[in-house]
């Protein structure tokens, strides 16, 4: 049977041809075939070439440096696979006997927050961005050490998160770095091949010390962060604190809220007790990370991590949600938290007032309305008695005439 008065057999080669590429087990054909399907497997490979590349984990490594007493060096905390980072924190280690920090400089993330502890041998940074950093290698901060005394320190990473810019968190891998300090001087060098100090004494000292000892036990003390529920009116503001309850030895933390950005928008992030906050807003995806850190704890019961200013978009229910939220003391650690509880925003749309529509009354018709006032007292009084006083006289003079006449008449002085 034909289609269109062309046999089923040529329609089926023809079919199988389709394309330059032959089935029917001619050698040309197979080798169409095995280019097909190679250039195929290309466009799976390069289709998946994103996610295979935004699945790869990112890697926080510290470089070795060596330099002199008193000299200084400038570490990079280097982020690999960097592309989808947004932002960051992390913690360094040191022996504060052989280098101490000095200042923390911005790398690829803008002005860090940060805190310097060269009593304790840390440093504390947190930075972010607005959007993903974009590189394959980014620095998240820079910081400054100067040389003690001769010797070898490790410069351990501890306590590292990064963000994505949807606030997405993630624990990456981590490598140490070290700083080699030459003795110039041909002092002593005191070193442990590790971030701390090999001195039994000052080790057993800080045993035996009651105020570090309370100083650890309250460090872990429970912790909750709240945020409460508000009310706004569209296109008008409210402010919503972040408050950390048992917050006594909390000097810094991080927190990511999300809002439906349909019925709110954050406008700004204000300062609360932990000093200026970084802050990545996004109210495209809906949430807003925060990142602050004190130089000391902040010595409050109830504290203030950071201030997020909303505006009313559209009348609405929304949830504010605190999520991958982390705490830490004075010493760069971490504080357990008991409980994160959001909270929520209402949108209302305002009641306006009824407009009030002005009436004209005509002017007849308002002097129709206008009482004639009531005369004075006595006014009809004094009328009525003039009235009957010329009355009274115009009778006495009418009788005067007629009498007048009638005696004239009579007299016969009047025909």
């Amino acid at each position: 049977m034909g289609i269109n008065g062309v046999s089923a057999k040529r329609f089926d080669q023809t079919f199988l041809k389709f394309g330059a590429i032959d089935f029917e087990g001619k050698r040309g054909g197979r080798m169409n075939l095995r280019i097909a399907l190679v250039f195929a497997l290309i466009s799976v490979i390069v289709a998946l070439a994103p996610a295979i590349a935004i699945a790869t984990s990112p890697i926080i490594s510290i470089d070795s440096y060596t330099l002199d007493v008193n000299s200084n060096v400038t570490v990079s905390v280097v982020i690999t696979n960097a592309s989808a980072v947004a932002g960051g924190s992390v913690e360094i280690i040191f022996n504060p006997s052989i280098v101490n920090a000095e200042e923390v400089l911005p790398g690829d993330f803008g002005a860090p927050t940060s805190k310097i502890d060269n009593a304790n041998g840390s440093v504390h940074v947190a930075a972010s961005r607005v959007s993903a950093v974009g590189l394959d290698e980014a620095i998240l901060t820079n910081i400054s050490f100067v040389g003690v005394s001769g010797g070898y320190t490790g410069l351990n990473i501890e306590n590292a998160t990064l963000n994505s810019e949807d606030g997405n968190t993630a624990i990456p891998e981590t490598a140490d770095g070290e700083i080699d300090v030459s003795a110039s001087s041909g002092g002593d060098t005191d070193s442990d091949n590790g971030a701390g100090y090999t001195d039994s004494t000052t080790d057993a000292a800080d045993d035996d010390d009651p105020e570090k000892e309370e100083e650890k036990v309250f460090s872990n003390e429970p912790t909750a962060i709240n945020i409460g529920s508000y009310t706004v009116d569209e296109n008008t503001d409210v402010t919503v604190p972040v408050e950390i309850t048992h917050a006594s030895a909390v000097a810094g933390g991080s927190a990511n809220i999300t809002f439906n950005p349909l019925f709110v928008n954050v406008e700004e992030v204000l300062p609360g007790d932990f000093g200026t906050p970084i802050a990545n807003i996004n109210n495209d995806a809906g949430f807003v990370y925060i990142a602050c850190a004190s130089p000391t704890a902040v010595v409050k019961e109830t504290a203030i991590l950071a201030i997020v200013g909303f505006k009313g978009v559209s009348k609405g229910i929304t949830s504010l949600d605190i999520q991958d939220a982390a705490l830490n003391d004075e010493h760069g650690n971490l504080i357990t938290l008991e409980t994160m509880s959001g909270g929520e925003i209402e949108v209302r749309t305002p009641i306006s007032p009824p407009a009030l529509t002005p009436t004209s009354t005509p002017v007849a018709a308002a002097n129709e309305n206008i009482a004639t006032p009531p005369p004075a007292p006595g006014e009809h009084d004094s009328l009525f008695v003039i009235a009957i006083m010329v009355i009274v006289v115009c009778v006495a003079l009418a009788g005067g005439a007629i009498a007048l006449y009638r005696k004239r008449k009579k007299n016969g002085g009047i025909k």
